[in-house]
């Protein structure tokens, strides 16, 4: 059975004309390849229960994601800092992925795999709900 998460933001998170900043985290359009991981920055012009609407957009409280029904490209922070780590670890993700094939990993040594193995069975772990 799955719990409800908690909400990534709250309405008392945010103010009128506070400064965020909007990560571009996908491209559902062709135009917007390029960007993806730019940083932007957006000023809040209301604040409601579920929303926060920007001068560019509408955010959902619940996760930060752009409210749009087609995609989700653009994620809402609250820092810049939170933003750039964010984007940062999204390319890091990505380019481990891409980079991970089999001719790979037999080329690692025993304490390369020893130690990949133990990091991923700790966020294993985390992400099971066990270890945090």
């Amino acid at each position: 059975m799955k719990t409800k998460q908690e909400p990534k933001y709250t309405k008392r998170d945010f103010q009128v004309g506070q400064t965020v900043y909007i990560e571009q985290i996908g491209a559902s359009v062709h135009y917007l390849k390029d960007t993806i991981g730019k940083i932007t920055e957006e000023v809040v012009e209301k604040v409601g229960v579920k929303f926060v609407t920007t001068n560019k957009a509408r955010y959902r409280l619940e996760d930060g994601l752009d409210d749009c029904d087609t995609s989700k490209d653009f994620l809402l922070h609250l820092t810049e800092q939170e933003a750039k780590n964010s984007a940062l670890e999204r390319k890091l993700k990505r380019d481990i992925l891409t980079k991970v094939t089999f001719d790979l990993v037999k080329t690692l040594t025993l304490d390369e795999l020893q130690t990949i193995s133990s990091i991923l069975t700790s966020a294993e772990e985390r992400a099971n709900g066990g270890l945090k």
